[in-house]
């Protein structure tokens, strides 16, 4: 009896420890299985981020380039940027809530598929038109690429996989801004700028692949998608979209395409503010959830946050296209890949104190402190910029670039720690508009620097005797003839020291411009109140454009 009941009892406990050890097998197979989708989500979303930055940094450099190549104005080329831009923030909004609607997976797909198509449209294209539509297409893309993985942050639990992938995410846009303009400018110097198109091709393949057959993101919300639909604010995104292109489009053409009294510039302007207005009434008494989020908007909070963020994608778009421009027409005996490693003077310094403030914000108070301490550098890097000249030496615009792009940098995620507020319910609504708020900021920051360059280009070589009965050619071809003023022979040295005197006096007042609305922001954030605890231990926004992948099983 004893003998049987130690058998049995020993056949059970081998049966029951095979069971448990099967059980223990099975658990750590899933929990392999979560880990290698999260980092493969993860390293898709870096390739993303990296991607996005090259295409932000890349096409401003081989703008002269392009111009020359397919005939096309100054206008046209500032348009490649704003194009984009405008589709971008108009969609943000849209891609937000149709990834409640569809689910998070299903939209960065589609995201990502329109950024890939309009890739290869532009690369393509041979002529300005093609190159417009493309960039529109792309704009949608960006659009949603900007803000999904944002949200997929916002749908991780732990606060700490929060900091930590938003970090990694943030340098894998650091790593694409530090060196696209490098590669931008040796594929521009070598006659491929096309490549600048043709490069994200291959490299979006691997995420479109990763986050279509393995990644495991947020699904589709419950409820009937065709009521959803109806819930979404179209006659929001018509308004908005119509308003911002309308306004956009009188204030760059006017000057010397259009006169400012024209009624072609006044009428596409006050239809465009006009339309604003009304998004605002349509947005604040519609019964439906409003295209915007609205609510708590008149805490003075998020209004200076908004506002502040909104300038700083003024200034941080500014120098893009500025800059490139400024060292190219100065410094005629340098070619472009040497030019786009001066921008790391810039970019290097944003991405090291970007870094090293998210550090810091995430575990201490002194999100304000910081916030003034970074619009003053901001102020101090652009102001100085004024001073520069034709003959300035390299060295001491490196010096100047550091200033900026170290308050640039300390603004990132000092800035988007104001942007959440006290119930991570509201975080979606949050991500959305700071994001949001920042690329309408660039939008704005192409078109001011669009308008106040070209009609002080044209007003300052009407000034020049020799020159004056070409001043609208030159203003009208700006960027074409950049590429022309730096092949004159020695016997016209004259000729371009004028040319390259007027583009950066041009360019001086775009410095004044911004160094006024950088004060301005500065006045502002002095509205911020100090955050409170959820701010410190819980900081969730990183860099605008970042985001996390989603580990779920």
């Amino acid at each position: 009896m004893k003998s049987g009941t130690s058998l049995f009892g020993s056949g059970s406990s081998d049966s029951s420890a095979h069971r448990i050890g099967s059980d223990l097998i099975k658990e750590v197979g899933k929990v392999a299985d979560v880990r290698w989708r999260s980092y493969g989500t993860g390293a898709s979303l870096c390739l993303l981020n990296l991607v996005l930055a090259w295409d932000t940094t890349m096409p401003p450099i081989a703008l002269p380039t392009i111009a020359t190549s397919i005939g096309a104005s100054a206008l046209e080329c500032f348009w490649l940027g704003l194009s984009s831009l405008v589709v971008a923030t108009c969609f943000l909004p849209l891609f937000s809530t149709l990834s409640d609607v569809f689910g998070r997976k299903a939209m960065i797909l589609l995201a990502l598929t329109f950024f890939a198509i309009g890739s290869f449209i532009a690369a393509v294209s041979g002529k300005i038109t093609g190159l417009l539509l493309a960039r529109c297409i792309q704009g949608g893309g960006a659009g949603g690429l900007y803000l999904l993985p944002s949200l997929i942050v916002s749908d991780l639990e732990s606060p700490k996989e929060r900091r930590n992938w938003s970090a990694i995410l943030g340098a894998a846009w650091a790593v694409g801004a530090i060196t696209g303009p490098v590669f931008g400018g040796a594929l521009t110097n070598n006659g491929q700028w096309r490549w600048i198109f043709w490069l994200p091709l291959p490299l979006l393949a691997l995420p479109l692949a990763f986050l279509a057959f393995f990644a495991k993101l947020r699904p589709a919300s419950t409820g009937p998608v065709l009521q959803r639909l109806r819930d979404i604010d179209w006659i929001g995104l018509i308004l908005l979209g119509g308003s911002l292109i309308s306004t956009l489009y009188g204030f760059t053409q006017a000057g010397p395409l259009q006169p400012w009294q024209s009624f072609r510039t006044i009428l596409p302007v006050l239809l465009g503010l006009l339309g604003l207005l009304v998004f605002l009434i349509w947005s604040w008494y519609m019964s439906i959830p409003s295209y915007i989020s609205l609510e708590g908007l008149l805490d003075r909070t998020k209004l200076a946050t908004y506002f502040c963020v909104g300038i700083q994608g003024m200034i941080g778009f500014a120098i893009l296209y500025l800059v490139p421009l400024y060292l190219t027409i100065s410094y005629s005996h340098i070619d472009l890949t040497h030019i786009g490693g001066l921008l790391c003077s810039w970019s290097v310094p944003l991405a090291v104190l970007a870094l090293l403030s998210y550090t810091t914000a995430a575990s201490s108070t002194v999100h304000r402190p910081m916030t003034y301490f970074g619009w003053f550098l901001t102020i101090l890097g652009i102001a100085l910029k004024i001073i520069l000249k034709r003959e300035s030496p390299k060295i001491m615009w490196i010096c100047i670039a550091i200033f900026s792009g170290m308050g640039m940098g300390i603004l990132y995620p000092t800035l988007s720690a104001f942007a959440l507020t006290p119930q991570r319910r509201d975080d979606a609504a949050a991500i959305r508009n700071f994001i949001f708020f920042q690329t309408l900021g660039q939008t704005l920051g192409v078109g001011v620097v669009c308008t106040v360059f070209v009609n002080t280009l044209h007003r300052r070589i009407s000034g020049i005797e020799t020159l004056k009965e070409d001043a609208w050619a030159y203003a009208r071809d700006a960027y074409a003839l950049v590429n022309r003023v730096r092949d004159l022979p020695a016997e016209q040295e004259a000729v371009r020291i004028h040319v390259v005197d007027a583009y950066v006096g041009s360019i001086r007042v775009v410095w004044i411009v911004l160094t006024a609305l950088a004060g301005v922001a500065l006045v502002t954030s002095f509205l911020l109140k100090r955050l409170g605890i959820r701010g410190v231990d819980e900081e969730e926004i990183g860099k605008a454009g970042g985001g996390l992948p989603e580990l779920q099983s």
